[in-house]
């Protein structure tokens, strides 16, 4: 799988540009997103391109999930075919029609951080 990325302030955008993961293209694009997550912990990764999503690229989306998870981010998957949300939603993995909507998603979980962060401070005063 090829892919492009376009980095913003907020956020990442890995756009796939093959229909499939090739062995050297899944590592690839694993250290490509381990490095984005530690600046900044969330990802879009435009889907439209894929036909499928096998065993182990589904492996690879879900590990990439956990780890922005860790940094209080997320992957969210954009013009996924409607067969592939289905799997991918249960596994854990946030899946919207639109790259505009993923961004939408990115802000409003960016806000909900900061109130837990805020809850906890306050949680401190007691």
């Amino acid at each position: 799988m090829s892919f492009t990325v376009t980095k913003e302030e907020t956020y990442s955008l890995i756009t796939l540009t093959k229909d499939s993961l090739s062995a050297a293209k899944a590592d690839k694009l694993k250290s490509e997103c381990v490095k984005l997550i530690k600046g900044n912990p969330f990802i879009i990764m435009n889907c439209k391109a894929l036909t499928g999503i096998s065993k182990d690229e589904k492996d690879l989306l879900i590990s990439l999930e956990h780890l922005a998870k860790r940094t209080s981010g997320s992957i969210i998957l954009t013009e996924l075919h409607d067969d592939m949300i289905e799997m991918m939603e249960k596994e854990g993995v946030n899946c919207v029609p639109t790259d505009d909507e993923a961004v939408d998603f990115i802000f409003m979980e960016q806000i909900e951080n900061q109130f837990v962060d805020d809850d906890d401070d306050d949680d401190d005063d007691y």
